[in-house]
């Protein structure tokens, strides 16, 4: 007994049992120790298990498993965590980490906020923070903690669960990058939406503005003192309907003429044009891009972009600069574009300013300096050609605009060599004008006449389907308003052309042409002219319309 005591003290408590030979006091209490060493034996048993589940649970989580004392130092971590932080090894880590585990915070004052919630609760549920990895690199994570008190209530250690969140922090961020552009997308179509109803509404009233003041410098000598006056009246009203002309293009409802092009000869033919417009301060360089693909698109819309972009780079240089710009293919999503890049060296914008950037009537220049509406219409082409636009820009390090727009096949009408248009009718031509404003119908009968065309002014579909049915009247042109009350100008044409097919059809918007698209025929097939126009524009579609075979 004795010897066996002495090596239960020692730690040994495997050997065997004490004999029990007696029936003496010596052989019960023999009796009491083979128990005793029995029972050790087994919580031994036990407790090893315990600990080589717990081992197992700790050195195989896949979450990150830390024990610490409350001033930091780090008592154990398990390989996951390891690995998390790319160490090469537990020692690694806790050296690492010396003897404060402030190192594993990336910003120290998450610790001092950490341990204050951990005292007052006792527990910090999936706290999200920032971790420095081995490397220097930052990693999300979130932290599970539990401080361990003794019987008196004495904080002895805590223990913490952490799991690593970058990829969902990721996509979190991306969703809101994401969610944040559809709600700005959203801003500008319901804006591009109010723009275009805008912008309809005043082209026809500038139709009438412009009209009139053309047909009375017509008749007045150069000498009348009302010349000027009505000069100066239809100069702003071309200047307004410049404006409304950048809503429209906002809004994707301008009238355009899409053909076929090659985009480093359009930006080839405008190069003097664009220097001309900047300071010879601000170099200017073209870099096009070898093999580069069509695009089907209106020139004159590519001169807008090209326009707006190089003065607003011209404004933000201010002084010595440079503006490039370039081409170049691209496949995006598997789809051909062409891109084109317009980047200068000039102050650039905060993420504030970028934000607006494409907003109508938003602008960063001075009071009477620009009017907020370039960007607009840039963002407005852009979309009425199925493209995009992309800005990236920081301040003191320039802006670079790059514009996508679809390739297009080889082959086709191109733009080119075209003679201009003649100033007055090839010949006079019957019309029948279908307008419902009293005010347009009477101005446009005017300048109908004007041009020697012999008209039948009516204010309703139903009254120009009335008309093309009574063989009486006769007339080859229909020449009708695009939205009206009852009946569009459209369905007006189909049913007109089923009475009188050999009629030819020219339809007038304070839109574009985006109305016929769908169509049966197709938009290409009719001719439409753009709320307001001149004598000249007026006379050009005719000729144009009557001409077709």
């Amino acid at each position: 007994l004795t010897e066996r005591t002495k090596s239960i003290a020692l730690g040994n408590p495997d050997m065997d049992a004490v004999p029990e030979v007696s029936n003496d006091e010596i052989g019960i209490l023999a009796g009491s120790f083979n128990a005793m060493i029995g029972n050790i034996n087994d919580s031994v048993l036990r407790l090893r298990e315990s600990e080589n589940n717990y081992r197992s649970i700790f050195e195989n989580s896949i979450e990150g498993i830390m024990q610490t004392t409350l001033k930091g130092e780090v008592l154990s971590a398990n390989p996951a965590i390891v690995r998390m932080l790319r160490f090469d090894s537990q020692e690694e880590f806790i050296g690492y980490c010396h003897n404060s585990v402030e190192q594993f915070y990336a910003y120290p004052e998450d610790r001092a906020h950490f341990i204050e919630e951990l005292l007052k609760e006792g527990v910090v549920i999936q706290k999200e923070i920032r971790a420095r990895c081995s490397d220097g690199g930052i990693l999300w994570v979130s932290l599970t903690s539990f401080l361990v008190r003794d019987d008196g209530g004495t904080p002895l250690r805590i223990e913490t669960f952490i799991s690593d969140i970058s990829r969902r922090r990721e996509m979190e961020e991306e969703s809101g990058r994401l969610q944040q552009d559809l709600a700005q997308a959203q801003k500008l179509e319901a804006i591009g939406q109010l723009a275009g109803g805008v912008a309809h509404d005043f082209n026809n009233m500038l139709a009438v503005i412009m009209g009139y003041s053309e047909l009375s410098l017509r008749d007045l000598d150069r000498e009348s003192p009302h010349y000027r006056a009505f000069s100066d009246i239809f100069d702003a009203a071309e200047h307004s309907a410049l404006l409304t002309r950048q809503l429209l293009a906002f809004a994707r409802k301008q009238t355009v003429s899409p053909v076929i092009l090659g985009m480093n000869d359009v930006i080839g033919s405008m190069l003097s044009l664009l220097r001309r417009l900047i300071s010879e301060d601000i170099q200017l360089t073209f870099l096009p891009g070898d093999g580069l693909w069509n695009v089907l698109m209106d020139p004159n819309q590519i001169g807008q972009i090209l326009t707006n972009l190089c003065v607003n780079a011209r404004d933000s240089i201010g002084g010595r600069g440079e503006i490039t710009i370039g081409t170049e293919n691209r496949l995006i999503g598997g789809e051909e574009y062409v891109c084109l890049s317009i980047g200068d060296t000039g102050s650039g914008m905060d993420s504030e300013t970028q934000a607006h950037i494409f907003e109508p009537f938003f602008t960063t220049k001075e009071q009477g300096k620009g009017t907020g509406l370039g960007l607009a219409t840039v963002y407005g082409i852009v979309k009425q050609n199925r493209g995009r636009i992309d800005l990236s820009s920081e301040i003191g390090k320039g802006t670079l605009f790059r514009i996508c727009l679809p390739g297009h096949p080889d082959g086709g009408p191109s733009r080119g060599g075209e003679a201009p248009p003649p100033s007055s009718l090839t010949s006079p031509v019957e019309v029948l004008l279908v307008e419902d404003d009293p005010r347009l119908l009477n101005i446009t009968r005017d300048i109908l006449e004007k041009l020697g065309c012999r008209v039948i002014a009516l204010p309703s579909p139903l009254d120009a389907l009335a008309a093309a049915a009574d063989g009486t009247e006769t007339f080859r042109l229909l020449l009708t308003d695009m939205v009206m009350p009852g009946m569009n100008g459209y369905e007006l044409s189909r049913r007109v052309l089923e009475l009188r097919p050999d009629v030819k059809c020219l339809f007038m918007s304070g839109y574009g042409f985006d109305i016929l698209e769908g169509k049966e025929g197709g938009a290409g097939n009719y001719h439409i002219i753009q709320k307001p126009f001149s004598l000249e524009r007026m006379a050009e579609m005719i000729n144009e319309a009557m001409a077709e075979e």
